[in-house]
Formats: C-alpha cells, structure tokens, sequence
C-alpha cells in the first residue's frame, strides 16, 4: 500500500509539474511574438532601403502627411519682381517756439539752455520706417516636411541577420566574425527568418499553453531561444574577444544586471528542453485526445 502511494505520488507530480512550465513558456513567448507585430519601430533611410531590398513593404506611419517639395517652393516670379518701395508715414516737423504757447521763456532758456521748446509729453518722435517685406517663404516653408517611416518590430530582426552575417570593420578596419551565414543574410532570407521567429514562438506559445502537441511547441521554442542567445549574448562576446570560458561574456562574476538577460534565456531554454521530455502532463488536449499513450508520459495514476 505505501509503495502504491509513493508510485502515485511520483506519477501525479510527474504529470502535473509541466504545467507550470507551460504556464511561463506560454506567457513569455506569445507575449514576445505579438511585442514583434503590434508595436512600431523607427528606422532611417539606410535601413528603410535594405528592407526594401528584402521585399518588405515600407508603410507611411499614419497621421504623418508628406508635403511634396513643389507645394512649399516660391513663385520665382514672384521672387524676381522688383518689389514698390515703401511708403514711409509722413513726419510733421516740429513747431517753432513762436509757435508754441508754452515756449521758454529767455531766463528759463539760459537756465537750461539745451531745453527743448516742447515739453517731452509734446515732442514728435519720427517713426521708425518699417523694413519692406519679402515675399519669399521662410526656409521652414521651403524644405518638406520630413515623413517619418516606422515598421513592425519583427523588421528588425531581418536587420539584424543581416548585420551579423555582414558585420561592419572596426576602427583599425578589421572586420569581426560572421554571426551568420553570409547566403542566410542576403536577398529575402533575413526577412523569412524573422517571420519564421514570429511564427514559431506565437505557434509554439498557443500549442504550449493548450497543451496540444505540446513537445513540438516546446522544441520550437529550444531552436528561438538557441538563435536568441547566440545572436544576443555568446556570439557578440566572441566578436569583440570579451569572454570568459572561451563562450561567456566576460562580465563581472557578480555583475547580476549584466547576467541576467543571458540567464533568463538560459532559464527558458532548459524549461523548453524539460517540456520537451516530459511532455505536457495534466490537464492538456494532448491527453484528451490520447497523444500521450505510449510515449512514456502515460498517465495512468
């Protein structure tokens, strides 16, 4: 009775610990699938044009309206006419002290004698004649406006297969090492691989989180997560010489904000590879429909 509880014990964990697992690598991965499609990216003309070259749709962002250089250009008509001069307000000039009926007595003028024959509230003061104005637009109106281009974030995976199989010379013009095949960086490959990324962590999220075929949703997730820690963590150590272990970034042992991205794949990689072996346990469609029986995940308790 005691060795049927213990097997009942085993059996029960065995089927119900994959669950958590598909619990993390579901939220996770569909998360970062739809973080690829749903929000938008920036990018220059440089990057807009090799896209392009790649067969991807470079789409104006919305709200943002180009205004064609020949709508804000002057008239050069306009600029060559000789423009009328200008109509200056006419000055009265001032009257004289015997014009005046408050004007200066002679002991009040040897008293002061720069004294002005007006009072200050009654000087004319000649206005300033105002600058003609020019007809040619200010040169914020001349240039146009500038169209802002945005993609989805999945693009910039492509650009990055493709920086990586052509990586850029250093300052003393060395070249560092591939990160990727130089025929899987060129043409459209660096746009299939990016949707393939796509595909396989929203596909291997939903067939995780459902519970159908559970071990190819997983081993899906193993192939992003072995692209995602060559590309972002050993294979740009290895480039730059910065290692530990020959592979490792050479961080500080106890730098723990620089592990942890490498960590956290680290992390999902082995729950994907556990999922992988274990299979989806209880409850999942897999078991509902049978896919489990005889295949060692049986789970008869």
């Amino acid at each position: 009775m005691a060795r049927l509880s213990h097997h009942c014990r085993c059996s029960s964990g065995a089927l119900l610990g994959p669950l958590f697992l598909r619990a993390a690598l579901a939220i996770t991965f569909i998360w970062a699938g739809l973080g690829k499609v749903i929000p938008l990216m920036p990018l220059d003309s440089s990057q807009a044009a090799l896209l392009t070259s790649m067969g991807v749709s470079i789409p104006v962002a919305p709200g943002v309206i180009s205004t064609p250089a020949s709508a804000t250009a002057p008239d050069p008509d306009v600029l060559t006419k000789p423009l009328p001069p200008p109509d200056p307000t006419p000055i009265r000039p001032a009257p004289s002290e015997a014009d005046s009926p408050i004007a200066p007595t002679p002991a009040e003028r040897a008293v002061n004698p720069g004294s002005s024959p007006l009072p200050f509230t009654q000087q004319v003061t000649p206005p300033a004649a105002s600058a003609p104005r020019s007809s040619e637009p200010p040169a914020a109106e001349l240039a146009p406006r500038a169209t802002e281009i945005e993609v989805r974030r999945m693009w910039g995976l492509a650009l990055r297969l493709h920086a990586s199989a052509y990586p850029a010379a250093d300052g003393s013009g060395k070249v560092p090492m591939k990160l990727w095949p130089e025929f899987l960086g060129k043409g459209n490959w660096p746009r299939y691989f990016a949707i393939a990324v796509v595909i396989a962590e929203l596909a291997g999220g939903v067939l995780v989180a459902i519970g159908l075929f559970t071990r190819l949703g997983a081993f899906l997730l193993i192939g992003v997560m072995v692209g995602a820690i060559w590309l972002d963590q050993l294979g740009p150590a290895m480039q730059v010489g910065n290692t530990t272990l020959l592979i490792l970034p050479g961080y500080g042992v106890w730098d723990i904000a620089a592990w942890r991205p490498l960590l956290w794949q680290f992390s999902l990689f082995c729950s994907a590879c556990a999922l992988t072996l274990l299979g989806a346990g209880v409850p999942s469609l897999d078991r509902a429909l049978g896919f489990m029986k005889g295949r060692g995940d049986d789970d008869d308790l």
